[in-house]
């Protein structure tokens, strides 16, 4: 019963290579995640710059107040996670760079965005973390 278990929750059924299927996985959490966004109502922009510190724009309301005065634009990366949210970036580099440890990685901050948007990658729920909470922790927060 156990392999059934792991057999239903395997992703990569054609056996992609893991690095392109890592990619495609962020790719296709991304349309997600617009997706119930959009569901929610909101008209979310998606970003078109490959690579940069977030994928989505959306736009809300200062203290759920519909006046369009009050509108704000939140800058949202999302990130695919299992156990835990990562708030580390630019690990990976892209599946055709080498990659070499603590180069290029970061921790996210107010600079590089406003929200960050975990979508497990099992059950495809959203955990929804402000930017601003995360400099208290360390580099991921377990779900």
């Amino acid at each position: 019963m156990e392999k059934l278990s792991e057999a239903l929750l395997e992703l990569n059924i054609v056996k992609m290579d893991k690095g392109k299927h890592a990619t495609l996985l962020g790719e296709a959490h991304e349309f997600i995640a617009t997706g119930i966004l959009m569901r929610l109502g909101f008209g979310v922009s998606v970003v078109s710059v490959r690579g940069g510190s977030y994928d989505l724009i959306i736009p809300a309301y200062e203290n759920f107040s519909l006046d369009p005065a009050k509108i704000v634009f939140l800058r949202a990366q999302i990130k695919t996670m299992k156990q835990s949210l990562s708030f580390i970036a630019a690990i990976r580099a892209g599946v055709n760079r080498t990659y070499k440890a603590g180069v290029k990685e970061y921790k996210y901050t107010e600079k590089h965005n406003d929200l960050i948007i975990g979508v497990d990658e099992s059950l495809l729920n959203l955990y929804l973390v402000p930017t601003r909470h995360i400099q208290k922790w360390g580099g991921s927060k377990s779900k």
